[in-house]
Order: C-alpha cells, then sequence, then structure tokens
C-alpha cells in the first residue's frame, strides 16, 4: 500500500471527481481535502452546488485537481443546462479521472433512487468505472456519539449497497468534517493513501477515460496549445520591448551627453568671444569682427542644436519609454506563470465562457447517450 507522509515530495497529479446526493457533505469534504474554503457549502436539504465547481490545489506533495459536481438540480432545470454542467465536469477533469469518490452521508439510507442512478452511471461507462470508484463516508463523528464503530455499521447496510461496495473493492474513507488541525490533515492522508493505491492498483491504465473524455481531452488540449502559443508569443514581446528599452535609454544617454557637450562649448565660445571684444583695439577690424561673427554663428547653430535635443528628441524618447511600459504593463496583465492546462481549466470553470460553450457543444455533438450516465448522478 501506497504511504504518504506529510513530507512526501512525490508530485504525482491526482484528478479527483466528487458524486453524491444533496446533503451528502461533498463540498464541505472538498474543502476539508483543499484545507481552506473554495467549494460553497452548507447544511440543508437543497442543493448549494448548482454548478460543477474546481479548484486546485497541493498536498503532501500532490497535485490535486477537484471538481465537485451539483448535488441536484431544480425541477424547471432545462436539460441543455444539465448537460453543460455535465461537459463542463468531463472537461475539467480530463484526460480522466484517477478516481470517481462517491461521498455519502452515513446517518442517511442508500434509496432505490441511488441504486438506480448508479447503475445508469454504469451501464453507460461501462463496469471499468468501478476499478476507479471509491466511497467517503462523512458524519463519522455522529457515528461515534452513536458508539457505532465502522464494522458495525457496515455489516448493518442493505445487501445492494453491499453490493455497490464490494465493486468498489471495498475502498472506503470515514470523514469528520467538523475536524481541523492534525486531525483533518490524518484523514487527508488516508485518502490520498486510498486514491494512490487505486492509481498504484489500475497500472498503466491510472486514470478513467471514454470517448467523451477523449474528445474532452482533445478539446482542452488545442486550448492549452493556443494558450502556450500566447505565452511564447508575449515572451518573445517582452525581450523585444526589453532590448528596444535599452536601446532607448542608450540613445537618452547619447542625447543627455551631447547637450552636456553643447553646453560646454557655449561656455567656451562665451568666454572666447568676450576676451576678443577686451582685445578688440589691438586688432584691424576686419579680422576682429570676422572672428567675433563666426564666433556668433557657431553658437547660434550650438543653441539650434540644444533646443532640438531638448524639446524633440527627448521628448521623442520619453513618449517611446512611456509606450514601451504601457505595452510591457498591458503584457503583464496577460501573462501567466501557470501551466497552460490550469490556465484553460480555470477559463472553463467560468460557467458563460467561450472555451465552456466550445466544448459543450462538441461533446454532446458526438453522443448524449452516454452523457445519461452522468446525468443520473447529478439528478439524485
Amino acid at each position: 500500500m501506497a504511504e504518504l507522509t506529510k513530507d512526501d515530495k512525490t508530485t504525482s497529479e491526482y484528478r479527483i471527481v466528487l458524486l453524491g446526493k444533496t446533503g451528502s457533505g461533498k463540498s464541505t469534504t472538498a474543502n476539508v481535502v483543499c484545507d481552506r474554503d473554495v467549494f460553497c457549502s452548507s447544511v440543508s436539504e437543497s442543493s448549494v452546488t448548482k454548478t460543477c465547481q474546481y479548484a486546485e490545489t497541493c498536498r503532501f506533495g500532490y497535485e490535486l485537481s477537484i471538481v465537485d459536481t451539483p448535488g441536484s438540480f431544480d425541477t424547471a432545470t432545462a436539460n441543455d443546462v444539465i448537460m453543460k454542467e455535465v461537459t463542463r465536469c468531463l472537461a475539467l477533469s480530463a484526460p480522466g479521472p484517477h478516481v470517481f469518490i462517491y461521498v455519502f452521508n452515513a446517518l442517511s439510507r442508500f434509496t432505490k433512487e441511488e441504486e438506480d442512478s448508479i447503475n445508469q452511471f454504469v451501464e453507460n461507462f461501462g463496469e471499468r468505472v468501478f476499478d476507479y470508484m471509491m466511497v467517503i463516508f462523512t458524519r463519522y463523528d455522529d457515528l461515534q456519539r452513536c458508539s457505532t464503530s465502522p464494522t458495525k455499521y457496515l455489516s448493518s447496510i442493505s445487501p445492494k449497497f453491499r453490493e455497490f461496495l464490494n465493486n468498489c473493492k471495498w475502498r472506503i474513507c470515514w470523514f469528520d468534517n467538523t475536524l481541523s488541525g492534525m486531525g483533518a490533515h490524518k484523514q487527508v492522508q488516508s485518502l490520498l493513501s486510498l486514491v494512490a493505491r487505486t492509481v498504484e492498483e489500475n497500472g498503466c491504465i491510472s486514470y478513467y477515460t471514454n470517448a467523451l473524455y477523449t474528445e474532452a481531452e482533445r478539446m482542452m488540449k488545442k486550448r492549452e496549445e493556443e494558450l502556450l502559443k500566447d505565452q511564447k508569443e508575449n515572451e518573445n514581446e517582452m525581450r523585444y520591448l526589453k532590448i528596444r528599452e535599452e536601446h532607448i535609454q542608450k540613445e537618452k544617454g547619447s542625447k543627455e551627453w551631447r547637450l552636456k557637450d553643447i553646453e560646454r562649448r557655449i561656455e567656451e565660445l562665451d568666454q572666447s568671444t568676450e576676451g576678443k571684444r577686451v582685445s578688440r583695439n589691438s586688432k584691424p577690424p576686419s579680422r576682429c569682427g570676422s572672428a567675433e561673427s563666426n564666433l556668433e554663428r557657431e553658437v547660434k547653430f550650438l543653441k539650434i542644436e540644444m533646443e532640438k535635443i531638448k524639446h524633440k528628441d527627448l521628448v521623442m524618447i520619453e513618449k517611446q519609454h512611456g509606450q514601451i511600459q504601457e505595452r510591457r504593463a498591458r503584457l503583464s496583465k496577460k501573462q501567466h506563470r501557470a501551466h497552460p492546462r490550469s490556465m484553460a481549466r480555470k477559463e472553463l470553470s467560468k460557467r458563460n465562457s467561450s472555451l465552456s460553450n466550445l466544448i459543450c457543444k462538441g461533446i454532446v455533438a458526438l453522443g448524449k447517450h452516454l452523457l445519461t450516465g452522468i446525468v443520473g448522478l447529478l439528478l439524485l
């Protein structure tokens, strides 16, 4: 059995899909696994999670991608809305989940409705789905208060529920979602150990997949490549802007040096002109006037150049520098350090995003009949 410790440096990714009826504690369990409040949860008979929710986290060295599915839909919910949520669930966990976790409230009963929904799920996704299925029993704290041990509890379950757990190879975890600190960490470690064992048992086919997941993965991969291309283009432009900025700074330095040089030369010429005026009476008038005229002409040209540098060249350089800064700021906002797949999933998690609509159309077009298995579980 794979063991997990808090210092485990493994970098494996586990994609987890949570299933179960309203009130089973899916969202609260997901928050315990994430060690923070990410998913909406409430103690209520009505479903808080109306759409698929997604979060990424790292626990004990494992990168976790968790999809929390709706526990139920209102009876007035249109079928196309249900289908869209199902396809988002598929895409968010593409290329396929390592485990489906069925969350069950230990204080409730395994109903005929749940049994029929699971049967429909298996009928459409195949018996192989049980290889990736495990069960979390919530409200373990309440069982303990009733002095009911896990063994005693499991001995009293219905034959149909026992058959379901047997098909899941008795991959079971007990969760007390009221725990915090080390107690909560230990039960998450226990869960991840079970996930690791499941992945290990499934060998080379470590995650579940089918035609729908393959299509979802194809479309997610396409978007991932687009985002990667955008990232590279942004990086190339940022490098170009850096080179351009360095060039502008050198040009600015050159212009500022030239200004100082002009000021120095004008000062020298002014001193020379003053000296010539003092000795004017000692030289022929024609030669003296000609020399002064040349000096004044040079000063005039230098002042014209100085004005051009100050009011045109340097202004233009500052304008170009400002444009580069603005462009870099815009690119920085677009630039993401996250992996393109993570970016695509976050984009998809926005219910009405263009990617969400595109994937919905693509998967539904592939085959609506295969979607009914998940729909059955979502309609519990």
